[in-house]
C-alpha cells in the first residue's frame, strides 16, 4: 500500500490555493497575508472551508461522522468500498473513458468521497500536483484517505473545501473532475462559474451526474427529497432540461453539456442490458426519455 506523505514545503500549494475567508494570497506557512487566518492541517487534511459554511453542507460531514457504522467499516477496509461493483465500475469508467481527456498539470477533484479520481491521476502522472477534495473532512480522513493507499501514488493533498466557492486563484488548475456530487448542492451553476475562473487556458473539466427521464422526475425528487429532510442535505435529482438552465446560467458553452447513454457502467445488470437497447433509439430520443446521465465536457479556450 502507498503511504501518505506530509507535505512540508507548501511552495507548489501556495501558488494555486487562496485564502477561504477573504480570497487574498496565503504565504508558505498557509498564512493569509491580509486577514492573518492560517489554513490548519488535521491529520491528513488541510481545512479550505470559509467561515460562513451552510448549515446544509455542515451537515455532509455528519454523515461520515464515526457515530456511523458505515464510516467505521470503510475506514477498516477500504478495499471492500472501491471493489464493490458499484464503486468498481465508476473507477473502470474514470480510467477508460474520462482519464485519456486530462493532460499533465495541476489537477483538483471535487466531492471526491473515495477520490479514486485524484489517485488514478496522481498515479498517472506522479510528478504533478494533485489534490482531492470533499466538503466532508470526516469523508477525507475516513474514506479518501484509506482508499488512496490501495493506487500506487495518493493525491498530495487532501482538502475540505466548499465547490462553489473554490479556494484557488484564477487560472491556477490544468484539469477538475466532479462524480455525481453537483446534485448535492445548493447552486450548481455557481460551481460552474468558479471552474471558468480556475481552469488555465487549455484547462479541462469533466463532470459526470445522475439525470433522471423527465416524466419520472417527480419520483425520484420525492426519494431525494426524503434524504434530504432525513439527513439535512441537498440532494435534487434533475431532468435533462434543468441541467441545460444551470448550464446556461453558469455561462458555459450549451455544447458542453451532454446527454451520458452508455450503460455498460451500471451495476444494476437489468439497467445495464436495457440501456442497450435504448441506445439503438435516435440520440434525441433516448436522451429525453432514458438517459443514463448527463456529462459536461469543457475546455477553457486559449
Amino acid at each position: 500500500m502507498a503511504e501518505i506523505t506530509h507535505c512540508s514545503d507548501n511552495s507548489r500549494l501556495v501558488k494555486l490555493v487562496r485564502c477561504p475567508h477573504c480570497h487574498a494570497r496565503l504565504d508558505g506557512d498557509l498564512r493569509c497575508q491580509s486577514c492573518g487566518s492560517i489554513v490548519a492541517q488535521n491529520l491528513d487534511v488541510i481545512d479550505l472551508l470559509p467561515r460562513g459554511l451552510s448549515g446544509i453542507k455542515k451537515n455532509e460531514d455528519k454523515e461520515f461522522s464515526d457515530a456511523n457504522p458505515l464510516t467505521r467499516a470503510i475506514a477498516a477496509r477500504p478495499w471492500r468500498t472501491i471493489l464493490a461493483r458499484h464503486q468498481v465500475l465508476q473507477v473502470i469508467r474514470f480510467d477508460r473513458e474520462i482519464m485519456p481527456q486530462f493532460h499533465k498539470g495541476a489537477f483538483l477533484e471535487i466531492g471526491g468521497g473515495t477520490c479514486f479520481a485524484a489517485s488514478i491521476y496522481k498515479s498517472t502522472f506522479p510528478s504533478e500536483l494533485v489534490i482531492a477534495s470533499d466538503v466532508s473532512r470526516n469523508t477525507l480522513q475516513r474514506v479518501a484517505v484509506p482508499t488512496s493507499r490501495m493506487f500506487p501514488y495518493p493525491p498530495d493533498y487532501f482538502a475540505a473545501l466548499d465547490a462553489e466557492d473554490l479556494p484557488f486563484h484564477d487560472e491556477s488548475l490544468d484539469g477538475a473532475f466532479a462524480m455525481s456530487m453537483m446534485h448535492h448542492l445548493p447552486r450548481p451553476d455557481l460551481m460552474l462559474r468558479e471552474i471558468q475562473r480556475v481552469l488555465r487556458p487549455g484547462g479541462v473539466f469533466i463532470a459526470l451526474d445522475h439525470c433522471v427521464p423527465t416524466h419520472f422526475a417527480w419520483l425520484f425528487r420525492r426519494e431525494a427529497r426524503n434524504r434530504t429532510e432525513t439527513h439535512g442535505i441537498q440532494e435534487d435529482l434533475l431532468p435533462l432540461g434543468r441541467w441545460r438552465a444551470i448550464i446556461r446560467d453558469s455561462g458555459l458553452p450549451s455544447a458542453s453539456l451532454r446527454p451520458y447513454l452508455n450503460s455498460d457502467y451500471q451495476p444494476n445488470p437489468v439497467f445495464a442490458v436495457s440501456g442497450r437497447f435504448i441506445r439503438l433509439l435516435p440520440t434525441w430520443m433516448a436522451a429525453r426519455l432514458f438517459p443514463v446521465g448527463m456529462m459536461i465536457v469543457y475546455e477553457k479556450p486559449g
